[in-house]
C-alpha cells in the first residue's frame, strides 16, 4: 500500500508538552486589572520566553488604543509586529467562563491566550490555550522579584527630582 520515504532528517513524532509558568505577583496584577475593569473585559500582551517545553511568563504589557468593551476587547496587533518576545495574550470574561470563545480563537494573537474569569481570585479563575483550543497546563510560581533599578536609569532622573 503506502511507501516508507528515507528521508535525510529525523521527524519527531510527538510535540513536546507545553507548560505555561507564570510568577504569583504578575498573576494578582492580572486579576486586579480585570477587577478594576469589571464588568469590562481587560487585555493585555504577555512578555516571556520558551524554554525547554515551558513558556515563562515576565512581563505584563498594556495594549495601547485598546478599547475595553462589555463582552469585547479591541486593540491593534500590528503595533507589536516586531516584538518577538510577546508570546500572547490574557484577557478577562466577566461572566466567569474561562473557555475560549470561537471570537477568542480567531483573533489568537502569540503562543497562548490566557483567559481569567470572575471572580479573578485563586488558581480556579485561569486557563491557558493553545491555537487548536487544547488546554496547556498553568505552573504558578514565585513572585518575579523586582527592583526599582530594574525600573528606574540613573541618568534619566536628576537628584533633585527624587
Amino acid at each position: 500500500m503506502g511507501k516508507l520515504l528515507n528521508l535525510p532528517f529525523q521527524l519527531d513524532a510527538m510535540p513536546q508538552a507545553l507548560t505555561i509558568q507564570i510568577p504569583s505577583n504578575i498573576l494578582e496584577a492580572i486579576y486586579a486589572g480585570a477587577k478594576e475593569l469589571y464588568p469590562r473585559e481587560s487585555f493585555l500582551l504577555l512578555r516571556g520566553n520558551k524554554n525547554k517545553g515551558a513558556i515563562s511568563i515576565t512581563d505584563l504589557i498594556l495594549a495601547p488604543f485598546a478599547i475595553h468593551g462589555e463582552g469585547e476587547v479591541h486593540f491593534n496587533p500590528y503595533m507589536f509586529s516586531g516584538d518577538l518576545s510577546l508570546v500572547g495574550t490574557v484577557h478577562s470574561h466577566p461572566s466567569g467562563n474561562i473557555s475560549p470563545s470561537h471570537t477568542d480563537l480567531n483573533y489568537f494573537f502569540g503562543r497562548v491566550l490566557m483567559i481569567v474569569g470572575y471572580p479573578y481570585e485563586g488558581h480556579t479563575c485561569i486557563a491557558a490555550y493553545d491555537s487548536n483550543a487544547d488546554k496547556i497546563p498553568i505552573e504558578i510560581t514565585a513572585p518575579l522579584a523586582c527592583r526599582d533599578e530594574d525600573f528606574y536609569e540613573e541618568d534619566f532622573y536628576e537628584e533633585e527630582d527624587l
